[in-house]
């Protein structure tokens, strides 16, 4: 989940995310969150859903998390986010890397609420939220909140425990064969960040679909089959997508001339980009910068295409703050007794 502040940033060479921790080494923020595009972080996240409804795409996978739910994204899965609903907020938790070492390593759990078998647990997880966000705001000492954190990990990784324990008839764990899965799963996960990453820095120059199998070590075939797999989309829409993205940002918050916007986001063509656009946008880029001009900042996220295109490409989160009117919107979601 990009981040809700400007500490926070998916970089132009990588869509790994890169994350200012505080001394608690936890980035903590609620956002509304319209749209997340693809990207992965280098330690784990918790996404608490408090208001209305996500999909959030994690592999191959998507998950529709309805408040009040919950997701754990472990660290280094690509996943994205959009929302379903016309309310919705989020609680993110991102835990820094320096919480963990050798002794104390980051939980590996498929924690998530569309699951029946997480659902019992959902409470308990909430509430420890809740204490970490009320030590937060109350301000105590560092101390206070890395024990919280920490509590709350504990939990995570003994609910995981739990999980596994209970789905095995014997009563066995399975957690080395899920663990080797999960390697398995990370080391595809490798070959696409690759090839995303590479999209992601070189999208204004001519990219092939050969070029970029070549950049992730894979074959043409494999690569065009286990991309369309895990970003819905096949190759050539994906990229041509990104570049929209990147040329509706430049005519929304630039004054370029609009045949350079074109020529920045990868669009060499002119005649090209108008037709595309238009077809994904459903107006001319002159009608789509002349709209966002027109509107507050707070409402250009609501504009709509024919195709969906805001719904399902752009990258949108709008902060709010951290306050006891969130703590009690958290604890009524949860029906928590505070």
């Amino acid at each position: 989940m990009p981040a809700a502040n400007s500490n926070s940033q998916t970089t132009p060479s990588s869509l790994c995310e890169l994350i200012s921790f505080d001394s608690n080494k936890l980035h903590l923020f609620a956002a509304q969150v319209t749209y997340s595009n693809h990207h992965w972080h280098e330690s784990p996240e918790l996404i608490v859903i408090y208001r209305g409804s996500y999909a959030v795409t994690v592999g191959q996978n998507e998950y529709i998390i309805t408040s009040p739910g919950i997701i754990f994204i472990n660290k280094d899965e690509i996943h994205s986010t959009r929302t379903l609903t016309d309310d919705y907020a989020m609680i993110v938790m991102q835990f820094g890397r320096d919480l963990f070492d050798e002794h104390r390593k980051p939980p590996v759990c498929a924690l998530n609420s569309a699951k029946a078998c997480y659902r019992p647990f959902l409470r308990d997880i909430a509430a420890h939220i809740y204490k970490i966000i009320e030590v937060q705001l109350e301000r105590k000492n560092s101390f206070a909140i890395l024990a919280q954190i920490y509590l709350l990990l504990e939990l995570i990784a003994d609910i995981a425990l739990e999980v596994d324990l209970n789905l095995q008839p014997s009563g066995s764990s399975n957690l080395s064969a899920e663990n080797s899965d999960t390697t398995a799963k990370r080391s595809k996960y490798y070959h696409l960040r690759l090839a995303l990453d590479y999209i992601n820095r070189n999208y204004d120059q001519d990219l092939t679909l050969e070029h970029v199998a070549e950049v992730a070590h894979m074959s043409y075939f494999h690569f065009s089959r286990m991309f369309k797999q895990f970003c819905q989309h096949s190759f050539v829409e994906y990229l041509t997508l990104t570049r929209l993205n990147h040329a509706t940002t430049l005519l929304r918050y630039s004054s370029l001339p609009i045949r350079e916007v074109a020529e920045r986001s990868g669009f060499h063509d002119y005649k090209q980009f108008s037709l595309v656009f238009k077809k994904f946008i459903a107006q001319s880029p002159t009608s789509y910068r002349q709209l966002c001009q027109s509107l507050p900042p707070s409402q250009q996220t609501s504009i709509q295409s024919n195709n969906h295109f805001t719904q399902t490409h752009f990258s949108e989160v709008r902060e709010i703050p951290l306050n006891q009117q969130v703590l009690q919107q958290l604890a009524t979601a949860f029906q928590l007794k505070v």
